[in-house]
């Protein structure tokens, strides 16, 4: 195949889910379980332990009946000192036990910095891509 040419039927079929009606449609959130800190001498590390929660409260449906991981854990590294090279946060989100399934499905990290104050510039590393 010249990488050109529109991928076989039974690809699309089998994992593009095209009209899929089966899997009612759900919008979950998430629920903090745990929290740990660590002041070291240049930078406190956070870490956070959550899972996603239907509407009553319960994991279990998102982890076993649509694949959802059991638990994330979130870190957080903030530098006691702001510098030119260490004015970062730095954040790394670990999804554990993900069931799996073939369900679509869409997972997402959002992240709402304040950009009121003096020095308002973020940037993200992504997949090794800096973006602004």
């Amino acid at each position: 195949s010249s990488g050109r040419d529109p991928p076989p039927l039974y690809l699309v079929i089998d994992f593009g889910k095209p009209n899929e009606t089966f899997t009612p449609h759900a919008t979950w959130g998430s629920k903090l379980a745990a929290t740990w800190v660590k002041q070291g001498k240049d930078s406190t590390t956070i870490l956070l332990q959550s899972a996603i929660v239907d509407d009553t409260g319960s994991t279990t449906k998102p982890h076993t009946d649509y694949g959802a991981p059991e638990y994330f854990v979130t870190k957080l590294e903030v530098p006691h000192q702001a510098t030119p090279d260490a004015e970062r946060v730095q954040v790394t989100v670990w999804g554990v036990n993900k069931t799996a399934t073939r369900l679509p499905e869409t997972m997402f990290v959002q992240f709402t910095p304040d950009t009121t104050g003096a020095s308002p510039m973020w940037e993200m590393e992504k997949l090794g891509q800096w973006q602004k």
